[in-house]
């Protein structure tokens, strides 16, 4: 007994979803850190490889791509921080799980955006100032990362521009989606829910008291002094058509 009293408050948060909440938006926090410092020692290693080369081009273009990259880690420590933010703002629900799995695939979206998009400034630039390949720079990560063509010259370089941009932005419009399509199913589902949950006894006592009501006019007999809305004749008590006209009453 005295266990369960000590892990009801436990329960109470993991059932909430503060509990769930707090340790993703930590993760979140520590994913963001560890990812900067793993950005700055890989931005270190391109920069090493300018100290590697006599050609003037050559090192211009590998401070450029480590400036890039360092760009790409702050960009995603924002996103991380930023949606780490969101996930502490949600607020109780029915739903604990789904909206957090929404902002993170938005996350996943925005990083690949600014990702990808600043590896293929980078990466064209690297390649019209040193007609090498980028992805050799980025050690273990470029082997990973896709490759996309790394031709020399200006048209390498706009190819591998075009390519990375692309695929960002179609990542981009992929993780949205998911994220979207998430909270639209749980819409749906809600909607269901409450039209599941209307009174059938009621909705049919209604109808059936607007179809009596209907009925009970169509059939109601017509006063004596009426007359007939077409020709004017006079109507006999009780008549569905007019004696003069013939059209109905």
């Amino acid at each position: 007994m005295q266990l369960s009293e000590t892990l009801e408050p436990c329960f109470s948060k993991l059932n909430n979803g503060k509990l769930i909440r707090s340790v993703v938006a930590t993760v979140l926090r520590i994913g963001a850190v560890l990812g900067a410092v793993v950005g700055v020692v890989y931005s270190i290693m391109i920069v090493g490889g300018a100290f590697r080369t006599n050609e003037f081009g050559a090192v211009v273009a590998h401070l450029l791509m480590a400036a890039c990259y360092l760009t790409l880690v702050a960009c995603g420590t924002a996103i991380a921080l930023y949606r780490a933010g969101t996930v502490d703002a949600l607020q109780d629900s029915r739903h604990t799980v789904i909206p957090i799995v929404s902002i993170l695939f938005r996350a996943a979206g925005e990083a690949s955006l600014t990702s990808f998009s600043l590896l293929g400034v980078g990466g064209c630039l690297f390649i019209w100032l040193s007609n090498m390949d980028p992805m050799n720079e980025l050690g273990p990560l470029g082997s990973i990362l896709p490759q996309l063509g790394s031709a020399a010259g200006s048209l390498g370089g706009i190819a591998f521009l075009g390519g990375m941009v692309t695929l960002a932005f179609c990542l981009m419009l992929w993780f949205y989606f998911i994220a979207e399509a998430i909270l639209v199913g749980v819409e749906i589902a809600a909607n269901t829910a409450g039209l599941i949950q209307i009174p059938l006894g009621g909705a049919a006592a209604a109808i059936a008291a607007s179809a009596e009501v209907s009925h009970r006019q169509a059939s109601a007999p017509i006063p004596a002094t009426a007359n007939c809305r077409r020709c004017g004749e006079r109507l006999d008590p009780g008549a569905g058509f007019c004696g003069g006209c013939g059209g109905p009453a």
